[in-house]
């Protein structure tokens, strides 16, 4: 479910930008203008490397140092990415406020999950959807389960699909659990240590728990149980 969502919501991102011949024209005028500004860019990053001034230290003795605008501080810019590839808000569950507070950590961990989740064959999808704000996790990821978890933590993460590894203890309050279809493995021990995650401590005042496409009588049994 995790995978389709993922590239149901790249698919839709696509055809925004390039769903028909007028699309595709404006996307092309629009990423034209982004090269354009990334090449004169480049020329000042470049002239700027190359310009330097001649300071006195006061003891007879001069030096050259990076003048006003240049040197080491400098950041190279970087190439304009594809808009149907770059992040859309409108086709995405991440959270916009997390991404903004904590940009560099929340970078590092996705990237850090990539190379991890790189043994993968979904490992494409894997990753659009963990950029997109939507985790998977389960038993099959092993250790790298906590990619999910910190980046769930840290706020980035809306959305998590989930197997029996949610009920193991592990540190991921949320706001709703959903329990979907019908598992023999769904126990009313594992219904309660997963229900449980619903409800943010001084951020919820009540947890939401959703059943759906489950039986009434399952659903009767789970709750008694």
């Amino acid at each position: 479910m995790c995978l389709r969502l993922s590239k149901a919501l790249k698919d839709m991102q696509h055809d925004k930008y390039y769903g028909n011949e007028e699309k595709a024209k404006a996307t092309k005028q629009l990423m034209d203008k982004r090269w354009a500004k990334y090449e004169v860019d480049c020329k000042k990053y470049e002239q700027a490397k190359q310009f330097v001034e001649i300071v006195d230290d006061g003891a007879g003795g001069r030096f050259v140092k990076p003048g006003e605008g240049g040197g080491d501080d400098l950041k190279e810019p970087e190439p304009p990415i594809d808009v149907a590839e770059s992040l859309d808000d409108e086709f995405s569950f991440h959270n916009v406020e997390a991404m903004r507070r904590r940009p560099d950590y929340i970078m590092d961990l996705l990237n850090e999950a990539k190379r991890a989740l790189g043994a993968f064959r979904t490992t494409p999808l894997l990753w659009e959807g963990l950029r997109r704000g939507i985790g998977v996790h389960h038993e099959a990821m092993g250790a790298d389960r906590h990619y999910v978890e910190m980046l769930f933590r840290a706020g980035y993460l809306k959305v998590v699909f989930a197997t029996a590894t949610l009920a193991m203890g592990i540190n991921m309050p949320c706001r709703t659990t959903v329990f979907c279809g019908h598992h023999l493995e769904l126990t009313g021990l594992m219904f309660r240590q997963m229900s449980g995650r619903a409800g943010r401590r001084g951020f919820d005042l009540m947890g939401q728990v959703v059943f759906l496409d489950k039986s009434f009588r399952k659903i009767s049994s789970l709750l008694a149980s």
